[in-house]
């Protein structure tokens, strides 16, 4: 039972780390934080400021 507490412990703290470096696209910018996180764009511009990044921004 111990080891199964320890193991629950450990998962729940582990998840968030493991969510922060998920990386998609393999640009080198975690999901967590990338503004188009389905496509490779490691300079993350976004020219109109929505939030958007310009590899998958429909709105001019």
């Amino acid at each position: 039972m111990r080891s199964f507490v320890g193991a629950l412990f450990l998962g729940l703290l582990g998840a968030p780390a493991l969510a922060q470096q998920l990386d998609a696209d393999a640009d080198g910018v975690a999901d967590a934080v990338d503004n188009c996180p389905d496509a490779w764009n490691p300079d993350q511009h976004d020219d109109d400021g929505d939030g958007t990044g310009e590899a998958c921004d429909t709105c001019p």
